[in-house]
């Protein structure tokens, strides 16, 4: 198992982590927090894992965009938490708009559509002002992307 293999289970792990603590956190705004760890850690292990199954590191670009774009989101929304002003429809617009059409950019196969289906769902639960219906909207993002990185895993069992 060479060194590149292992830093990005090392960072698939660290973003998992996160995504199981993300639940345990009272407020919204520490919620968002660890959202943004999380989304860092899983952008660096698609990046790796990317170079390590291909040696390009843009193998698993569909997923990278749609944490790329949740990382902004989450950004704007911790803004508008420590601001307590209300998400616009616009912004909800945008954002859908920006998940589902750069996911799109991405796209290569059919293993692709999870990545951009759980981000929909991801948009929500950053958006949503209530902590328990955010964790509610988190537990089907990550079972959606927990799918999603099973496949891949299994895929990359079986190139070897």
């Amino acid at each position: 198992m060479d060194l590149i293999y292992i830093e990005a289970q090392a960072f698939g792990i660290l973003a998992t982590l996160c995504c199981f603590a993300m639940p345990l956190f009272k407020k919204k705004w520490q919620m968002l927090l660890i959202t943004i760890g999380s989304n860092l850690f899983f952008i660096l292990n698609l990046l790796f894992l990317g170079l390590h199954e291909t040696g390009n590191l843009f193998t698993n670009a569909t997923a990278m965009i749609v944490n790329l774009v949740s990382l902004a989101q989450v950004l704007i929304s911790y803004w508008h938490v420590k601001k307590n002003t209300a998400v616009t429809t616009a912004e909800n617009i945008i954002f859908l708009l920006l998940y589902v059409g750069m996911g799109f950019i991405g796209f290569n196969r059919a293993l692709d559509l999870l990545p951009i289906v759980g981000s929909v769902f991801n948009m929500l639960a950053v958006f949503q002002k209530d902590e328990q219906k955010t964790r509610y909207l988190v537990l089907c993002n990550a079972s959606i992307f927990c799918a999603y990185y099973i496949i891949l895993s299994d895929q990359e069992t079986s190139m070897a």
